[in-house]
């Protein structure tokens, strides 16, 4: 590419002289002068757009990106808003921007390793990604594309769905009171009512702190991330906890909805 666009520009710098050297003004005045200055901005387009990406968002389903080892990379969630980080953040650095639309990565490990992590959306929706690093010194600008009014239409539900279960309301939705402990090391959790609308599953959920007073654990407090609860269930697309840190004893609630395969 590069040597196409410099020889363009050579037979380019060759008709001017031309021009100049038989005194043509007409000739001189129907080339161009700025049209070095015009090439070399097409070559940096071309090069952005070899590090742009659009992915389609498909909620719980993994989505995988490239970024560049050496430089500041972004993901545009376009309507989407990014309330929190998920997951281990130690392989890579990150700003987010105040509006929540643009997180900006730059990784820490080299190129050839895998960064995995998710990212929890003030509606409630959770979107995995799995980042590929690859060698380049050129920024990868991805924008996340939540195609139609028929994705929208699911975020939106899922919103809603949370938003049930938090009033106990039911409305639209078929619910039923299951009772059933959850298997976590962290805390003790209930399963109690159970929500479904068409292919997504909202679970409503009593967690408890039953750590045991001991002479090494002098902190009574635990923290309750999305993580925690996200490793425990399949097809996770949403999910709200009420209060993150618990003291020994204490119960809070949490909400959670996965998305069943048709």
């Amino acid at each position: 590419m590069s040597r196409i666009i410099n020889h363009i520009i050579l037979t380019l710098l060759i008709a001017l002289s031309s021009c100049v050297a038989f005194g043509s003004r007409s000739a001189l005045d129907a080339v161009d002068i700025n049209m070095h200055d015009k090439m070399i901005n097409i070559v940096n387009q071309h090069s952005l757009q070899k590090n742009s990406q659009t992915i389609e968002v498909s909620y719980g389903k993994q989505l995988s990106l490239n970024i560049a080892d050496e430089a500041i990379n972004r993901i545009n969630f376009n309507h989407g808003r990014v309330s929190k980080i998920i997951g281990n953040v130690s392989g890579f650095t990150s700003i987010l921007s105040d509006d929540g639309s643009n997180l900006f990565i730059t990784p820490r490990s080299q190129a050839g390793s895998k960064i995995d992590f998710a990212v929890l959306l003030s509606s409630g929706e959770i979107i995995d990604l799995s980042l590929s690093v690859v060698k380049s010194k050129k920024p990868y600008l991805i924008s996340l594309k939540f195609p139609d009014s028929r994705e929208q239409y699911h975020q939106s539900e899922v919103a809603a769905l949370i938003e049930a279960m938090r009033k106990g309301a039911i409305g639209k939705y078929y619910v039923q009171q299951s009772v059933s402990d959850i298997s976590h090391d962290k805390f003790k959790a209930t399963s109690s009512d159970v929500y479904q609308f068409k292919n997504l599953r909202g679970r409503v959920l009593t967690l408890q702190n039953n750590s045991k007073r001991s002479r090494g654990n002098k902190s009574s407090i635990i923290e309750i991330t999305e993580s925690d609860l996200i490793s425990a269930f399949d097809g996770v697309v949403g999910i709200h906890i009420e209060a993150k840190q618990l003291a020994r004893g204490k119960k809070t609630k949490a909400y959670i909805v996965t998305k069943e395969a048709v």
